[in-house]
C-alpha cells in the first residue's frame, strides 16, 4: 500500500477500504463471498491526495481530500529513491506546500462517485477526516484547531460543488465534442447548430 491512510468497513462488512494517499486511490479488500482475500480498487485516480475515510449513515464511503494533486509531489514519487530521501532534507519553507481546499467525496459500493461536495478554504483547509449522518457532515483538519459543521444540502449547492457537476458533464461525458463530427446534412437535414446547443443544454440541465 502506498501510504495507507483511512479505513472504513462496508455496510454488510463484505469489505474494508483503505485509502492511498500517494497512489491516489482506495483499495477494497473483499473480506466475505467468492471474492474472499481478493483486492481491487473501490475509486482511483484521485483529483487528491486522499486522507481518513469513513462509512456514513447513508452507507457510502466518504473519502477526504486534503490537497489537490501536485504535479511535483506526483514526479517525487516515481522519482529514484535517492532523490526523495534528498528531498526529506531540503529545509520545510522550501518543500512543497499543501495549497489550500476543503472537499470530500462520496462512493457506493459500485465505486460510482455519488457525492463531490468542496468549500470556501479561506478560513479552513486541509480536511484529513470525515463523518456524515443524517445528511450532515462533520470535517476535521489536521492544520485546523476546530471541526467544521455543515449541511450536506448546503454544501451540494455551494458554487465550487456547482462549478465540479458542469465540469464532470464537460468531461465525463465528453460534451465539448458535440459537433465536432457533425452528421451527413443530407441524412439529417434537421441537425444544425441550434440542435447542437438544445443537446448540450438540456444534458447540462439534467
Amino acid at each position: 500500500l502506498a501510504f495507507a491512510n483511512g479505513v472504513a468497513l462496508a455496510a454488510d462488512e463484505s469489505y474494508v477500504a483503505v485509502a492511498e494517499t500517494a497512489a491516489r486511490t482506495v483499495v477494497r479488500l473483499w473480506l466475505t463471498g467468492d471474492r474472499a482475500g481478493q483486492r481491487d480498487l473501490l475509486c482511483s485516480d484521485l483529483p487528491g491526495y486522499p486522507d481518513n475515510i469513513a462509512r456514513g449513515s447513508d452507507g457510502l464511503i466518504w473519502v477526504t481530500i486534503a490537497s489537490p494533486r501536485d504535479p511535483v509531489v506526483e514526479m517525487l514519487h516515481h522519482a529514484p529513491m535517492p532523490l526523495r530521501k534528498a528531498v526529506t532534507r531540503i529545509p520545510e519553507r522550501l518543500q512543497p506546500k499543501p495549497k489550500r481546499t476543503v472537499r470530500a467525496m462520496a462512493f457506493d459500493d459500485a465505486g460510482t462517485l455519488v457525492h463531490d461536495v468542496s468549500g470556501d478554504a479561506s478560513g479552513y483547509h486541509m480536511v484529513t477526516g470525515v463523518r456524515e449522518h443524517d445528511g450532515r457532515l462533520w470535517l476535521g483538519s489536521l492544520h485546523e484547531p476546530a471541526v467544521l459543521k455543515s449541511q450536506l444540502r448546503r454544501m451540494l449547492g455551494a458554487p465550487a460543488a456547482e462549478r465540479f457537476a458542469d465540469a464532470f458533464a464537460w468531461q465525463w461525458l465528453q460534451l465539448r465534442d458535440v459537433g465536432r463530427f457533425p452528421p451527413d446534412k443530407v441524412l439529417y437535414p434537421s441537425y444544425d447548430t441550434h440542435l447542437e446547443r438544445s443537446m448540450i443544454g438540456e444534458t447540462r440541465a439534467f
